[in-house]
This record gives structure tokens, sequence and C-alpha cells, in this order.
């Protein structure tokens, strides 16, 4: 009985020691791939043919390394975004807890409800992304992903932000990821949660037209409904 014991504790820690590379692979293959192919990423008509420098276009308010780490801290809403990754309608009230950690880098924690079958009531989902501030060198543009779930860190640059920091125009792009020539993302976050129509929204959606070339045929407008949010 007590060598059975030790053979299962032995299977138990090869299989979690080896859930380490595996699980990952097997997420960016069949489940990050999949979604850009249900998107049908790579038929869209505004993805760049490479991926600009911070540069080119950040805006005034984040040059000059005037980020503020601390003021970024805390809790942003998901109020439009093109994510290449995500299932456009799937997902709902897409909440961002930004923190950064002691030694210059950061965690990241998503919480969202999505429909994971068809005809299915939201699944409530909680996911951890991380990243580096220190990489770059500019202060606003930094390295993020979820590698334990098969997401490499990649550049996201913070192109804009609110000099009260209550609104912020966020860019990830990396050439050659996830199986595609050019990866592209456009993620516009707020304080409060927008509504599509909502004044604000449509300055920050004007904005970030400025800054960045888009198409809103792809954008996806989050809803953060009290109901759907807080019941599903």
């Amino acid at each position: 009985m007590r060598r059975f014991i030790k053979l299962t504790a032995v299977w138990v820690v090869l299989l979690a020691v080896s859930a380490q590379w595996w699980l990952p692979l097997f997420l960016r293959e069949f489940a990050l791939k999949r979604s850009m192919k249900i998107n049908r990423y790579s038929e869209r008509t505004d993805i760049p043919k490479e991926c600009p420098s911070f540069e080119s276009i950040a805006h005034e308010s984040v040059l000059s390394n005037k980020f503020d780490y601390q003021k970024y801290n805390g809790v942003w809403f998901n109020f439009a975004s093109n994510e290449p990754t995500q299932q456009k309608g799937s997902c709902h009230c897409d909440q961002f807890t930004w923190n950064l950690t002691k030694d210059g880098d950061f965690m990241e924690k998503l919480e969202t409800r999505c429909q994971l079958i068809p005809g299915y009531s939201l699944s409530p989902i909680t996911a951890w992304l991380e990243g580096k501030t220190n990489d770059t060198g500019h202060k606003a543009s930094m390295l993020e992903g979820a590698p334990s779930m098969g997401a490499d860190l990649i550049p996201n640059h913070v192109v804009w932000v609110s000099e009260d920091y209550s609104a912020c125009i966020r860019f990830s792009c990396q050439e050659n990821y996830l199986g595609v020539p050019v990866f592209s993302s456009v993620q516009l976050w707020a304080r409060t949660p927008l509504e599509r129509e909502s004044k604000r929204g449509k300055a920050l959606l004007r904005l970030a037209h400025q800054l960045l070339d888009f198409s809103d045929e792809y954008l996806d407008f989050v809803s953060h409904d009290d109901k759907t949010c807080l019941d599903s």
C-alpha cells in the first residue's frame, strides 16, 4: 500500500512538472490560435505591415518618460478592443487590475465573463497576465503577456493617458507571433465602465484613431451591464 502511495505521489509530481511546458503549448495551439482563426484575423484589412515604433505613435502625455506607474496602478474597465485571441462578442464585463511589483515588473488580473459554449450562460473567468517595465527605454512602453497560458511577453504600449489617469489607449504589436506575420491589438480602457454611445466613449475612440490606424469593423465594444456582470 505504501509503495502504491509513493508511486502515485511520484506520478502526481511528474504530471505537475510536465504541465508547466505542455499546458502553455496546448493553450497556444488550441485556444489562442484557434480563436484567431475563428475571428478571421488574417483577413482583416487593418493589420499593419510591420510594428510601428513607440515614438511614432505615442502621444505627448506619455513621451519623455512622463508616464507614472503609481497613477496607472489599479482597476481598469475595457471599453473596446480588437483583441485577436478573444472571439468577438463572446466575453463581457472585462475588468483589469494592474499592480506594480517591488522588482519593477507588474501583474495584471483579468476578470471577465465569457460564453464558452454557444447557447449556454456566461461563465466567470479569472486570468493572470504579467509584464516587465524596464526593458524598452520608455516607461509607457512595456512587455506584457501570459506565459502560463501560452502567450509570451510582447510589446504593449500605453500610447495615451488622460491627465488624471482615468482613461488610456493601449497598443500591442509583435511580428511573427502566434502563427501570423504581424499580431496587433488596440485596447481602450477607462476607470469606470463606458457605454458605446457615451460622450466620453466617442471622444476616446476619436483620439485612438488619431494615434493608431485601425478599423471600427473589428472592434468589440464590451458590455458592462450590471445584470450581466453581477448575476450571470
